[in-house]
């Protein structure tokens, strides 16, 4: 063969040979740029991408009663957690894919166009591309359309926009045939086991936990989604960064299975998780004491920022990441990796952003004790996201336990005592409240409302619960209703008072004057218009006669007495007309005490003042400063019009009566001890004369035959050592609310104060609230209505009055 036949072929070779020395050169020009231009990079990548940032969240504080029983605890829960960008690698891929398409020169129109369509692709938990684009560029995007798990929608938005060519719906068509997401991986020399990541540990989870695949499969997908919804770049990375729960409560046994297979490194970036669930033993027992928690939503998420630090996660617009910003220097110059990386060391008040905070009773209002202090790891993990040794932790502090002075027995007893009365005695959307405080302290020993609900189901019953006349959401507890005849002990108090300051401008009294009561001797009424203000004297043994109806203008009021029987009381010192509930007798006493007067000895009583015992949302009651009318005023003697209190309120009034003091503020929270207000210099002072008719008068309400409200065998309080005060509100043509205050035992130290309401009745304040105390003493004292799962002795309320405080 001559040279001229071998010229072509070796013309090829040479070809060959410089494509490949071409070839050759480019791959050592760019394994050099990688290698000496960019290498510092990429070792600082992967130094960040091996240190991460792990929030651990503290346990919350118990909540026990006055002997320790359980109210609200945390109990360990297991969750199978893993951040999305581990568990799925692909999410992860998006801004390397960035990074190539620019070395690789592609227009920033093309480069945005691909990556959006990519992006869309490898978003775990996507299943529709949403495109919004020239028609001419869907044939390329329907190529990265991942088959059967992503489909094509188009949208157009614009009048008149141009149908597709018949080529390009030739080429959809040819996508569709075709394996798209095989080629794009293929494009990205993406590794076979990273792109079956994500649905072999989640394929493992739901063997190891015998769950439905498809049911985590779900799960993961909202997570991403919740990820992704996130508008500022740095935000998006660091949700995708955060541990999130893959799967909730799996149990201690399928966490032990879960465990075990970390251990032969079969489940890469994923973690069991032990938290700490609240959890409520007793129901609904105090529910409203107690409270509830829940989780923060998005809603309230900026509120919240601006009130607490919350750990993982930043206010829009800044750059939040759990990886820590470290590089490879030596760390061993005094300064932490915390510190290096710009983690804050958790702080009381800090919060995690899966925390559950109070939203209701001590929960709320202790929230940032019981929520403790969280915990940070810095951890530096292998490319598969295991730990490989932790670079410095601050443990958690656990919240503090808050023991209140509720005595749970009570609680619990009085709480189904006021369910039998509704039961009797209530009306359509009725419901009811019981308070019975300390004489002693004014420790709470027990706050009922009813209905109430279970905080253990808050979230399943809440639409029923909503729905439901009787609102067993509401607290009536700490609710203000209208006090009717319980309120007569205050007034008898308000005129007795010793040293009283004098009212600047009183009602003149309208009815006759009686010698030894109301006023002064030889005093003339004062001008209510104008003028110095008369002195007003009170003598608790004066009479006023009770015809049964008072008549001081053209309007005649009537006494409850003339309204059951046509009768009056006849005349009635102030221990009679606590008996007998006279009307008659707190109207006249009313006006002439004027509203004054009385006014300022209800608020210096912290009655229409802000309470304080550590509940949110309680009822101050209400007194009207000013616009007093004659008839207002007549209603200011027999507690109805525009007057409210609550049932502790009417309890502290009852003890006051029983200590000879005003009672002290109420108390709720025993431990964590917090200081009470300073003492009063305006407190009232009590004539001994006054007590001792109001203790007489409360007496006979219960023990005196047929003159005392309470005293119908019936109702049972005429057996015990008790002294009440029984009230009958009207709410209504027929319809009332029903109270009954006292204290116990009457004839020995007083112990406890009561008050007892049940709203929308149409039975009286002795025979339909009555009954519930004449239960509550029996139990206490280990009579008919002990059991002996509560462990009732005689000495009970001994026991219940103890705190250690």
């Amino acid at each position: 063969m001559t040279d001229s036949q071998f010229a072509p072929s070796v013309r090829r070779v040479r070809k060959l040979q410089l494509l490949a020395a071409l070839v050759v050169a480019l791959l050592v020009g760019r394994l050099a740029q990688l290698q000496l231009l960019s290498g510092g990079d990429y070792v600082e990548r992967a130094e960040r991408t091996r240190r991460r940032v792990v929030w651990r969240p503290a346990v919350r504080g118990g909540i026990v009663d006055r002997h320790g029983v359980d109210l609200a605890s945390s109990a360990p829960v297991y969750d199978v957690v893993g951040a999305p960008i581990d568990v799925d690698p692909l999410i992860g891929l998006a801004g390397s894919i960035a990074w190539a398409m620019r070395e690789r020169g592609e227009t920033a129109d093309a480069r945005a166009e691909r990556l959006r369509a990519i992006h869309a692709l490898l978003a775990a938990g996507e299943r529709r591309l949403r495109v919004e684009t020239k028609p001419a560029s869907l044939p390329r995007l329907a190529a990265l359309a991942r088959e059967g798990r992503l489909a094509l929608e188009i949208e157009t938005h614009r009048a008149g926009a141009p149908e597709l060519d018949a080529e390009a719906e030739f080429d959809l068509a040819a996508a569709e045939a075709t394996d798209p997401e095989a080629h794009v991986f293929a494009l990205l020399d993406v590794p076979d086991e990273t792109m079956s990541a994500r649905t072999a540990s989640l394929a493992e989870i739901a063997r190891l936990l015998e769950l439905p695949l498809a049911d985590l499969e779900a799960a993961f997908a909202k997570n991403v989604t919740r990820c992704l919804s996130a508008d500022h770049p740095g935000e998006r990375r660091a949700r995708l960064r955060q541990r999130r729960p893959v799967a909730e409560d799996v149990g201690f046994e399928a966490a032990a299975r879960l465990e075990e297979a970390q251990s032969r490194e079969a489940l890469p970036g994923i973690a069991v998780a032990v938290r700490a669930a609240r959890r409520w033993p007793r129901g609904p027992i105090a529910a409203h004491v107690i409270g509830r928690t829940s989780s923060v939503d998005g809603a309230e998420m900026e509120r919240f920022l601006e009130a607490s630090r919350v750990l993982d996660r930043r206010p829009r617009g800044e750059t939040a990441d759990d990886d820590a910003d470290l590089d490879a220097k030596d760390l061993d110059d005094g300064v932490s990796p915390l510190e290096r990386a710009g983690v804050p060391r958790p702080e009381l008040g800090d919060r995690l952003y899966h925390d559950r905070i109070g939203r209701s009773g001590v929960e709320r209002r202790w929230d940032h004790a019981l929520a403790g202090v969280p915990g940070v790891r810095l951890v530096e993990r292998d490319a598969f996201g295991r730990t490989r040794r932790v670079l410095e932790e601050v443990a958690p502090v656990d919240g503090v336990r808050v023991r209140l002075a509720l005595d749970a027995a009570m609680q619990e007893r009085l709480e189904a005592y006021l369910d039998d009365a509704l039961a009797e005695h209530g009306l359509p959307g009725h419901g009811a409240a019981a308070a019975v405080i300390d004489v002693r302290d004014g420790s709470i020993l027990a706050l009922t409302s009813a209905p109430r609900y279970d905080p253990n189901r808050f979230s399943e019953d809440y639409a029923a619960n909503r729905s439901r006349e009787d609102r067993p959401l509401l607290h009536r507890g700490v609710s203000a209703f209208t006090p009717g005849s319980t309120w007569k002990p205050l007034v008898g108090l308000a005129a007795g008072e010793v040293a009283a300051p004098i009212p600047s401008r009183p009602v003149a009294p309208s009815g006759p004057r009686r010698p030894g009561f109301g006023v002064g001797p030889g005093a003339a009424p004062s001008d209510p218009e104008g003028g110095e203000a008369e002195p007003f004297h009170f003598d608790a043994r004066a009479t006023i006669h009770c015809g049964g109806t008072y008549s001081p203008t053209s309007r005649r009021f009537t006494c409850w007495i003339w309204n059951e029987a046509r009768t009056g009381h006849g005349p009635l010192d102030l221990a009679g007309a606590i008996e007998g509930s006279c009307n008659i007798y707190f109207m006249k006493l009313a006006e002439r005490m004027g509203p004054a007067r009385f006014t300022d000895f209800a608020r210096r009583m912290r009655i229409g003042v802000p309470p304080f015992h550590d509940l949110p949302g309680a009822a101050s009651g209400s007194i009207p400063s000013s616009g007093w009318s004659t008839g207002e005023i007549r209603n200011m003697g027999i507690g109805q019009g525009r007057l409210l209190a609550t049932p502790l309120q009417i309890a502290r009034v009852a003890a006051s009566v029983a200590r000879g003091t005003p009672a002290p503020p109420s108390r709720l929270v025993l431990e964590p001890a917090r200081p009470f207000p300073p003492e009063d210099a305006r407190a009232p002072r009590f004539s001994a004369a006054t007590l001792d008719a109001l203790r007489r008068g409360m007496w006979g309400a219960a023990h005196t035959p047929r003159r005392g409200t309470a005293s119908n065998p019936r109702i049972g309080l005429s057996e015990l050592d008790v002294a009440v005060k029984t009230g009958t509100a009207q709410i209504g043509r027929t319809v009332n609310s029903a109270w009954v205050m006292g204290y116990y035992p009457a004839r020995a130290e007083p112990r406890i104060a009561f008050a007892v309401v049940i709203d929308r009745t149409k039975a009286h304040g002795g025979s339909a609230a009555g009954p519930v105390i004449t239960r509550l003493i029996r139990w206490l004292e280990g009579g008919d209505e002990a059991d002996e799962a509560d462990e009732a002795t005689p000495d009970a309320i001994a026991r219940a009055s103890e705190g250690g405080h």
